[in-house]
């Protein structure tokens, strides 16, 4: 949907597109509450270009929202998310790519952790962590552990982070070839 908008820009003489929060806010909308200064909001990934979502299923997603004065956001993204979470559960035993594991790797030094605080903000219902009596300090042997023993929700945050990021690169170079800033 971004390259609609980047195109709009172009017809329209806008030179500049702003997303906020770009940044992932959990179920939060603010972008002053985003759970990482690195990972990026889900929200925005387009279903239409990860394997294993039914394009027909989106569509339908889509009519549902399309009669609402207004996006009711946490909703928006519940949707997204189990389609996401279904898309994942199939490709997770071929998730090992050379570009997969190479975008991990390279995002070891904040990916992990914020897989892990993911975790816990859903195990916890999206509550603040200031109430979590569970919570890991934040070592990295305690994140490990809780890697260990959550692979499938960890696994999960780590591919759609790595899903952002590369259909983040494409929509910023296609962006950046129509003389478009997009920040």
């Amino acid at each position: 949907d971004l390259e609609i908008l980047v195109d709009w820009c172009v017809r329209t003489g806008q030179r500049i597109i702003q997303l906020l929060p770009v940044n992932d806010t959990a179920y939060d909308a603010p972008p002053y509450c985003s759970a990482s200064a690195f990972a990026l909001n889900p929200v925005y990934l387009s279903l239409f270009d990860i394997p294993g979502i039914d394009p027909a299923e989106v569509r339908a997603i889509r009519r549902d929202f399309d009669g609402l004065d207004r996006i009711v956001y946490w909703r928006l993204k519940g949707e997204k998310m189990r389609l996401l979470w279904k898309a994942y559960m199939s490709a997770k035993d071929k998730q090992k790519s050379g570009n997969y594991m190479e975008f991990c790797r390279d995002n070891a030094y904040w990916l992990d952790t914020y897989a892990a605080f993911m975790v816990m903000k859903d195990k916890h219902e999206q509550k603040s962590c200031k109430t979590w009596t569970d919570a890991p300090a934040g070592t990295a042997e305690q994140i490990a552990r809780l890697v260990d023993r959550h692979p499938d929700e960890i696994g999960f945050y780590r591919f759609l982070q790595w899903h952002l990021d590369r259909q983040w690169r494409r929509v910023h170079d296609y962006a950046a070839g129509r003389g478009v800033l997009l920040k």
